[in-house]
């Protein structure tokens, strides 16, 4: 039978397990076997199933709670306001309320939360405790100024050729005009969190453990840029947009390889808050 090269055994209980994780997930055995590349060991490790389901299965369960929330409240306003003219004008403006789009994102997101919550509990425990780190903290919110740096520049070259924000940021911006507070929560921690866990310990460290690291970082980066581009809308003025994502991914990327989740989420976050405040304060000038 052929040696799976990523697996190895404990020598504690004799479990067979991955090599990059910190310690037997059978018996807690410290794993001294561990590859000692700086990168590795700052990044967090779980089994490839894990990481399998956290990435394919945390995208996939955010598409289905989105389609079922929208299926549903179609239904709902439907049997309300009947299928008139006047009905589905109606209909069409709520579901492009910021109301309904509200509902339909916390729903969404809280509920592939939980959902990395119980794929990753095993492994919180040592990704918590590493939010312990000065450095690692620092590391974030110096690459969150970085984020905001690129952002300012790029978006002020090239705003001349630009039709505002792109879609996914002007449905945002709506519901944060309107429900301020809720946003914060949603789009600001909630998302964020999430899509690390998604993107960053689930896709980029799957490629990463095939020895794929510039693939890891360029599909990484380019499909974070992808999920905030709609093919429905501008398609020139989502392609001006997409490389402040794509940057920002990468950018993230680099924080999770070298800081681990701490970096990564911290500047994750701060990012998405300073956004919300920027949306608030440029509405009252």
């Amino acid at each position: 039978m052929r040696n799976n090269p990523q697996k190895i055994i404990c020598p504690n209980c004799q479990n067979n397990f991955d090599k990059y994780e910190l310690r037997c997930p059978k018996c807690h055995y410290d794993n001294s076997l561990r590859p000692e590349y700086k990168y590795v060991r700052e990044m967090d490790w779980m089994p490839l199933i894990r990481q399998l389901l956290l990435c394919a299965g945390g995208y996939l369960l955010l598409q289905l709670l989105s389609l079922i929330c929208s299926l549903v409240t179609s239904s709902i306003l439907m049997s309300k306001y009947g299928l008139s003219e006047d009905g589905v004008t109606i209909i069409n403006e709520l579901l492009s309320g910021a109301k309904i789009n509200l509902i339909i994102n916390a729903v969404c997101y809280s509920g592939v939360f939980i959902f990395v919550i119980m794929i990753s509990l095993p492994y919180l425990k040592d990704i918590l405790r590493k939010y312990k780190s000065f450095t690692k903290i620092s590391a974030g919110f110096v690459g969150f100024l970085v984020m905001v740096g690129f952002s300012v520049v790029y978006s002020t070259l090239v705003s001349p050729l630009m039709n505002g924000a792109n879609q996914n940021q002007q449905v945002i911006n709506e519901i944060v005009l309107s429900y301020p507070w809720s946003s914060l929560l949603i789009f600001a921690i909630i998302g964020p969190i999430v899509e690390e866990f998604i993107y960053r310990v689930g896709l980029f460290n799957i490629l990463y453990r095939f020895n794929k690291r510039w693939l890891a970082y360029l599909v990484t980066s380019l499909i974070f840029g992808f999920i905030h581009f709609s093919f429905t809308s501008d398609i020139v003025n989502e392609l001006l947009n997409l490389p402040s994502y794509i940057v920002s991914g990468l950018i993230l990327c680099y924080l999770y390889e070298n800081y681990s989740f701490v970096g990564s989420s911290i500047a994750h976050v701060l990012n998405n808050i300073i956004s919300l405040i920027s949306v608030l304060i440029a509405s009252r000038i």
